[in-house]
Formats: C-alpha cells, sequence, structure tokens
C-alpha cells in the first residue's frame, strides 16, 4: 500500500484529502489548502523575513507577473539577492552517506535556496516554510519552471506534517538557532530537541540531517561582535540565566536564540538519538560558502589554513600573514584540536542509527 504523504501534525493520524482542505479523522482537525498549497498551522505565526511584509507581498506580485527572476533581480537587498540565487550551500550532500537522490525535506525553507538547487539531484524535495510570503513565492518559482518533483507545504518543525520514517535526508539551515522564539511559554532548549526528536521520528532508518548554524564561541564575539539573532555584545558567551537577565534589560525580552559549542552540539545531537555526528566548518559562512573543511581530522583543516585560505585572500595584511606563517609550525592535531572550538559556522551531518 502507498505510504501517505501527509499526516496530522497534531496527532500523526491519517488524512484525508478534499477539494480545498486535509481532514483528520482522529482529531477531526481542519488544514486548509490554500492556493494550492497545504497549510498545516493552526494560526498564522507572526512575520518575519529579510524584507518587510509588504514589500514581500509586492515582490511576489512582481513575481507571479513578470516571472521569479526579474522579482529577484528588482530586490535593494544585495545579500537577499545572492542567498536567492547562490547553490554552493548544498556542496555539504556530498558527505551526506544517506540518499540524497531519495525524499528530502527542506525544513525551514526561507525562500527555497536550499529546495530548488537539490531539486536536481533528489527524487522529490518537500519545502516546509511557517511564513506565508516566503512559501507563496516558492510556489510561484515552482510553477514558472516547471519543477513538479517539489513540494511546497507551510507548515513549522515543531509539529511535523510527514509520516514516521519518511524522509532520507532534512536540512535544518540557520533553523535550530531560532527554535526557542517559536513558543515563549517553553524553555528554548526543550523547543529545540522537540524538533530534532520530530526531525528522528520522519528519518528512515539511516537517514541523515544536515544543520547549518553560527557556533557560540566564533573568536569575533569574544572581540565584541554582535550576535546576529538577539544583535547583543558578548551574549553568546555568557551563561543562558546571565544572557537571559542582560536581554530582558537591554532588548525588554528574554534571550531565546539558542546557539551551542562544538561539544554541545554533538551532545545534543547524541541525546536526540542520532548515532553519529559529523561536524565541519563552511567558509566563509553556512550561508554562502565556497569550502568546507572536516573538523574531526587535522590534515585537511591545517591545509585550507595554510595553504588555500593564506594565498588566496588578496587583501589579508602582513600581520595575517605573519600569523599563517607561525601557524605552519604547529602540528595539525594540535592546530584543529584547538580552532575547531573557535571557527565561525558549523556544518553538521547527523545520522539516525540503522536500527531505529
Amino acid at each position: 500500500m502507498e505510504q501517505k504523504e501527509f499526516v496530522c501534525p497534531l496527532c500523526k493520524k491519517e488524512l484525508r484529502q478534499e477539494a480545498d482542505a486535509y481532514l483528520c479523522r482522529e482529531c477531526s482537525c481542519k488544514w486548509k489548502i490554500k492556493d494550492g498549497i497545504p497549510v498545516f498551522l493552526k494560526e498564522e505565526i507572526p512575520y518575519w523575513a529579510e524584507i518587510p511584509q509588504v514589500e514581500a507581498r509586492a515582490f511576489n506580485q512582481l513575481a507571479q507577473k513578470e516571472g521569479w527572476r526579474k522579482a529577484v533581480e528588482s530586490l535593494s537587498s544585495q545579500s537577499l539577492k545572492e542567498y536567492i540565487f547562490h547553490e554552493s550551500r548544498i556542496n555539504w550532500k556530498y558527505f551526506v552517506p544517506s540518499d540524497v537522490s531519495g525524499v528530502i525535506l527542506d525544513a525551514g525553507s526561507g525562500w527555497g535556496s536550499l529546495s530548488f538547487p537539490f531539486n536536481d539531484y533528489c527524487e522529490k524535495i518537500y519545502s516546509l516554510e511557517p511564513a506565508w510570503e516566503r512559501i507563496n513565492f516558492i510556489k510561484i518559482r515552482r510553477d514558472q519552471d516547471q519543477l513538479y518533483n517539489l513540494v511546497p507545504v507551510c507548515g513549522d518543525t515543531l509539529n511535523l506534517p510527514f509520516p514516521d520514517s519518511y524522509f532520507d535526508v532534512v536540512f535544518y539551515s540557520g533553523v535550530l538557532e531560532w527554535l526557542g522564539t517559536s513558543n515563549t511559554k517553553e524553555k528554548p532548549d526543550d523547543l529545540q530537541k522537540k524538533a530534532l526528536a520530530e526531525v528522528i521520528r520522519v528519518l528512515k532508518p539511516g537517514g541523515s540531517l544536515y544543520i547549518g548554524v553560527e557556533n557560540r564561541l566564533a573568536f569575533f564575539y569574544f572581540l565584541g561582535v554582535k550576535d546576529p539573532h538577539a544583535g547583543l555584545r558578548f551574549s553568546t558567551l555568557m551563561p543562558r540565566f546571565l544572557a537571559d537577565l542582560y536581554s530582558k534589560i537591554v532588548r525588554k525580552k528574554s534571550y531565546r536564540e539558542y546557539l551551542y559549542s562544538y561539544n554541545a552540539l554533538k551532545r545534543l545531537l547524541k541525546k536526540s538519538g542520532f548515532d553519529e555526528v559529523k561536524i565541519f566548518t563552511p567558509i566563509p559562512s553556512y550561508l554562502n560558502y565556497k569550502y568546507i573543511v572536516p573538523l574531526d581530522s587535522g590534515y585537511p583543516f591545517n591545509y585550507w589554513l595554510k595553504n588555500v585560505l593564506a594565498t588566496r585572500i588578496p587583501f589579508a595584511s602582513a600581520v595575517l600573514r605573519l600569523i599563517f606563517g607561525f601557524l605552519k609550525i604547529i602540528p595539525p592535531v594540535t592546530l584543529v584540536a584547538v580552532l575547531k572550538y573557535f571557527v565561525p559556522d558549523y556544518a553538521i551531518i547527523a545520522v539516525k542509527s540503522k536500527k531505529q
């Protein structure tokens, strides 16, 4: 019997599809279908995106009328243009031991910057995003490019509307750190653990989760660079309770954008049920990178640091080159053993046990 692609996100029971909705026979919930997109949200979430909501709606109208490419080119934000167009962010796929040509979930897909380039490699990809303006753009682009193995879904990562053991690979790019803001009645780390439990549920045995996220102990936070999520200096370096107090004084709200260190990420994923966890550093960042360097071996990281970076940054100062020269005398294993804790970002591949 063919497996149903959607279940009720609340009770996980089978849904019956009607013309304009999915109905749950178990809990009687009704999930509407809006403009051809299934919406698995009980209520609309507060708008959040890189551009104001009014601008996002005008952007979608332009994409619908004159084509999505022209709409993207019209954006005033150069960084958002690059974010939507850039395809290097899927280069981690070469490190995934699971079947990347199978059924994929891009959870928290944003504007689809991972979903669309990955679409060429897989049997089917579900693009899950709670913000309506974003998922609507994904459908507009999907329809215009006729990429019908890409399925746009409006929903959230805490209550996935998919059956158990359905996906070969799940993406979590720029998602983990924001989960704590989704429900102020629960602890941020509890929400993160709940979301990871949902990932374990929907992954097939042996399936993989990819996470792209900032490092809590990135070296520049020690220099006073603001946390890009909370907008606070030194907050990631503080104990959680102190960061929360600091945030309440400065921002008038709780600190809920939890990042993790190298070791803490491994512990979190292992406790969530992942059997194998490999951590890399994407260069220059997980949002737009040219290199992905494994951190479980000193030699690749050492090669990149001493050869690639030192020779390919034309504006590198004499002081920086002197530092690189000093690093050449440090044994590779020692070098990576220290620096892996202070790199800017992490790219993680976590594998579910084949026995689960």
